[in-house]
Parts: C-alpha cells; structure tokens; sequence
C-alpha cells in the first residue's frame, strides 16, 4: 500500500485506527498516503468509542476480499477499506486491547 514519490521511493504513513489504547498491536495501523493520515489524524469527526463499537459490530466472512468501513472526515462520509483477515485482526486487537491510556 505505499505511494511512490516523484524520486521513485516508496512511502505511506502509518495510523493508528484507535489511537491512545494500553497495548499496541499491528493491526491497529493503517497505512495511508500523507493527505489521508493528517485528514484522519486531526479532521475525523467519528468518536473513537463509535470506530470501535462499529468496527466490532462488522461481521467477516472467511474469506472475504475487502470489508468498507464508514468514517466521517470534516463532516463528510468516507470509507476506509481493510482486507478481510486485517478486520478480523483489528476486531480481535480492540477486543484484547483494553480502555484508553
């Protein structure tokens, strides 16, 4: 998921899904271009209790390609997109994760 730079070089941000929890797990990043990461970082309008409810809510079946996450950024809808087996990674992380800091 890296973007290529103007010099050729790969680059992505990484971002935490939820940030601030008492461990830290892989799955909880996200890897995003720049524009993307500081929209989420300091535009995203979704609570993080509501991404966490909501993502634990989703049902993954074996196997599935993508699963669509809604998120609101500065007022507007937008989707983040997981592999299905990162889903399930992150649903399992948040469940193991504990409260906030």
């Amino acid at each position: 998921m890296p973007f290529k730079l103007k010099d050729g070089s790969w680059y992505f941000e990484a971002v935490q899904f939820v940030p601030g929890r008492k461990r830290d797990h892989k799955a909880n990043a996200l890897a995003m271009c720049p524009l993307c990461a500081a929209k989420y970082r300091y535009a995203r309008d979704t609570m993080d209790a509501a991404l966490i409810d909501g993502l634990l809510e989703i049902v993954v079946s074996a196997g599935e390609g993508a699963v669509e996450f809604p998120v609101l950024i500065s007022g507007e809808r937008t989707s983040l997109r997981f592999t299905g087996k990162h889903a399930i990674d992150l649903q399992a992380a948040l469940r193991v994760a504990g409260e906030e800091r």
